[in-house]
C-alpha cells in the first residue's frame, strides 16, 4: 500500500554522488475532495494503522 501525503509543508532530500540536495515542496488539497484538512490527516492515520497492522498479520502468518 502506498499512501499519499497529506496537504503540508515538507523538504525533499537527493543525494547524488554523495552530494546532498534539498528542495522545498508544498503538497495542496485536491480541489476536487470535499474532505477538509483533518479529514484528510485522520484518514492517513487511519490508513498508517491498517498497513502496521496488516505487516503485523503477514509476519504472524510467515512465522506460523
Amino acid at each position: 500500500m502506498s499512501l499519499l501525503a497529506c496537504p503540508g509543508k515538507y523538504t525533499v532530500k537527493l543525494i547524488v554522488g554523495g552530494k546532498e540536495y534539498r528542495q522545498p515542496l508544498t503538497v495542496i488539497k485536491d480541489p476536487h475532495s470535499a474532505g477538509t484538512e483533518a479529514d484528510i490527516r485522520a484518514q492517513f492515520t487511519f490508513l498508517e494503522k491498517v498497513e502496521e497492522n496488516s505487516k503485523s498479520v503477514a509476519e504472524m502468518i510467515n512465522r506460523a
